[in-house]
C-alpha cells in the first residue's frame, strides 16, 4: 500500500509570487503531519492507497484542453489568469501590481511577515488535481505573420496537431512554428512513451502511463488557494497579514513562466 499522490502538495503553503502554475516546487511546508491522522484505503487502478480521513478523494477519469493566446504579453497574461480561474490573480500572470505602500509604516514589523511568506508561501493548498499536463507554448513576432488567418487561431491550431494529429490550418501553421519559439512542456505519467516525438499519436501512449504516476497540474476550483492570512484566527493579525501582502508581493514577484 501507498499513500495517495498529491499529500505533498495538499495542505502545505504555497509561494504563487515565482510565476509559475500548478507546480510542486512552488509548494512550502505542510501544515499537516498526514502520519498522525486515521485514515482510509481505496483501491485504484489495481493498487490500494492510504488515504488521510480528512481528505476527498475523487477519482476522474476525462482530458482537458485549455487554450489561450494574447496578442501581446499582458494580454496573454491577464487571459490566462482568468481561464484558470483559481480565485486568486496571481501576480505573475496579471503582469501589474497596484500597491498601497502607506498600509505598512513600521518596516520592522513587516519584515516579520516577510519571513512568514518566504517560509511558508503566501497561500495554502486545499484542493488540486493529480494527472498528467502537456504544455505547448510558443512566442513570436506577429510582424511577421502574413496570412489571413487569425493569429491566435493559428496558435491554438498549432497545439491541436501536437495534441490530436490534426490541423485546419496546415500550411498557416508550419510557416508559424518556422516563425515561433516553441516548447512543449510535459509532467506526469512516463515521458519516456513519447519517445522521440511529441506529436500525436504518441500523446495517446503517454495518456495511457498517467494513472500510474500522476502528478501534481492543476488547481481543482476557484477556492483552491486560501490566503495565508485567512487561518489567523485573530481579526488584527489577520488584516496585519492583509496589509503586509501587497508590499510584500510587489519586492518579490518574479518573472511570469507560464507552466513550465
Amino acid at each position: 500500500m501507498a499513500w495517495i499522490p498529491g499529500l505533498d502538495e495538499l495542505g502545505s503553503g504555497y509561494d504563487y509570487l515565482n510565476g509559475q502554475y500548478a507546480q510542486s516546487e512552488s509548494c512550502t511546508e505542510n501544515f499537516f503531519d498526514w502520519g498522525n491522522i486515521p485514515t482510509y484505503e481505496r483501491i485504484l487502478n489495481g493498487q490500494t492507497y492510504i488515504i488521510p480521513n480528512i481528505v476527498n478523494f475523487y477519482p476522474k477519469i476525462s482530458a482537458e484542453y485549455i487554450s489561450v493566446a494574447g496578442e501581446s504579453l499582458d494580454e496573454y497574461h491577464e487571459l490566462l489568469s482568468n481561464t484558470v480561474d483559481i480565485g486568486v490573480k496571481i501576480c505573475g500572470f496579471t503582469g501589474s501590481l497596484e500597491t498601497e505602500f502607506g498600509k505598512v509604516v513600521d518596516y520592522n514589523k513587516f519584515r516579520k511577515f516577510k519571513i512568514i511568506f518566504r517560509r511558508y508561501g503566501s497561500h495554502f493548498i486545499r484542493s488540486l488535481k493529480m494527472g498528467g499536463r502537456v504544455v505547448f507554448s510558443a512566442s513570436t513576432n506577429k510582424l511577421n505573420h502574413n496570412s489571413k488567418i487569425d493569429l491566435k487561431s493559428v496558435a491554438k491550431d498549432a497545439a491541436i496537431e501536437i495534441l490530436q494529429g490534426e490541423s485546419s490550418y496546415e500550411d498557416e501553421v508550419m510557416k508559424f512554428r518556422q516563425n515561433s519559439e516553441i516548447d512543449v512542456h510535459v509532467c506526469g505519467g512516463n515521458i519516456r512513451a513519447f519517445g522521440n516525438d511529441m506529436l500525436h499519436p504518441n500523446v495517446d501512449a503517454w495518456a495511457a502511463t498517467v494513472p500510474n504516476n500522476p502528478a501534481f497540474i492543476t488547481f481543482d476550483r476557484s477556492d483552491s488557494l486560501l490566503f495565508i492570512g485567512d487561518l489567523v484566527e485573530d481579526e488584527t493579525r489577520r488584516k496585519q497579514f492583509i496589509d503586509a501582502w501587497p508590499v510584500y508581493a510587489n519586492i518579490y514577484k518574479r518573472k511570469f513562466k507560464s507552466f513550465e
